[in-house]
């Protein structure tokens, strides 16, 4: 997969999953002939078949994918079937930069899937510290960076998880929880502008405040990236900025009261603004939520192992798609019903 502003670089050559997504040979310059005969060493990882280009024969899917919506159905559907996946010289494709689509509803459905994959897939740990360091990791950089409702929805994914499998099913249609998602993360809602717009607004790229690496990381650390310093130590910075590639940039974040994104393409840009109030409210749901994950964890490997394997099975989704017909059908009464009155 080659990105579509850079066309001659890669974003992957395929890609294998161990608690987070890691691509191989991310960067490669492919005008570089050496990159080129890189790219045909067959790597010894597991690696997964993402949907952006994806063969495989109908005959050996024994396995659905989990009910994810999006994001990370993925990785279930490859390594819940027996597939050996290769990677082809000569095809390619352009796709938008991951990091432009960005957002907290994308954060939300990674992490939720992020998780489950853990419970449900036998190759990966399960353990109290290893689910917790995938969340804790996640959240703490977009919270330190000022993406507050990013952080709400990771706290979201959190809560969600910990319904157990019934969740998923319940909400096979998530429209009530994209409108939640919607809410929390409203703070971080970009806005588009034209290049004079955006010349207008004189912004420059965001320095580092602190010069020291060594002493920067311990202030932030000790001070919760800076939300416990007095306001008279955080500067006033409406010119700030950094591109959406560079985001969440929690060191830029430090010691700012605002923040400005901007797209890479120029296009839009979102404005983060420092919240003590927003900060310690999301870090207090997360510590919660950690404290009932030791208890329940136990019972949830339990239950999603056992609801994993209906779930992946074609009776389980054929109710969906009868389900959904019942929906559509549903609203198109309602609608000739609607017309009927008017008339």
């Amino acid at each position: 997969m080659l990105y579509e502003n850079r066309k001659y670089l890669q974003w992957e050559n395929g890609a294998w999953f161990d608690g987070g997504c890691h691509s191989l040979n991310r960067n490669s310059d492919l005008r570089d002939p050496e990159k080129i005969f890189e790219n045909e060493t067959e790597t010894d990882c597991r690696i997964y078949g993402a949907w952006w280009f994806f063969f495989f024969p109908v005959k050996y899917a024994i396995n659905y994918s989990l009910p994810f919506f999006i994001r990370g159905d993925d990785i279930d559907f490859s390594y819940s079937n027996d597939f050996k996946i290769i990677t082809l010289n000569g095809v390619s494709s352009w796709q938008e930069d991951f990091k432009t689509k960005e957002s907290a509803m994308t954060f939300y459905m990674f992490v939720r899937s992020h998780l489950v994959h853990h419970l449900t897939l036998p190759f990966l740990k399960s353990a109290y510290l290893t689910l917790l360091k995938i969340l804790w990791r996640r959240f703490r950089k977009y919270n330190d960076s000022c993406y507050y409702g990013t952080a709400a929805c990771i706290n979201l994914a959190f809560c969600h998880f910990m319904k157990g499998p019934d969740f998923f099913e319940e909400n096979i249609h998530p429209v009530a929880i994209l409108k939640k998602i919607a809410e929390l993360s409203s703070c971080e809602k970009s806005v588009s502008c034209t290049k004079e717009q955006l010349q207008s607004m004189a912004l420059k790229p965001a320095e580092n405040l602190i010069k020291s690496v060594i002493l920067s990381f311990i202030i932030r650390r000790l001070s919760f990236n800076g939300h416990l310093l007095p306001d008279f130590l955080i500067r006033k910075t409406p010119e700030a900025m950094i591109f959406k590639s560079q985001a969440p940039g929690e060191v830029k974040a430090f010691l700012r009261s605002q923040i400005t994104v901007v797209a890479d393409s120029g296009a839009s840009v979102q404005v983060l603004r420092r919240s003590r109030v927003a900060y310690f409210r999301n870090l207090s749901i997360f510590l919660y939520h950690a404290t009932r994950l030791a208890f329940l964890l136990p019972s949830l490997r339990r239950r999603y192992r056992r609801a994993a394997v209906e779930m992946r099975g074609n009776n389980f989704w054929k109710k969906q798609f009868v389900s959904s017909d019942a929906i559509v059908n549903e609203k198109e009464n309602a609608v000739n019903g609607a017309e009927t009155d008017n008339q």
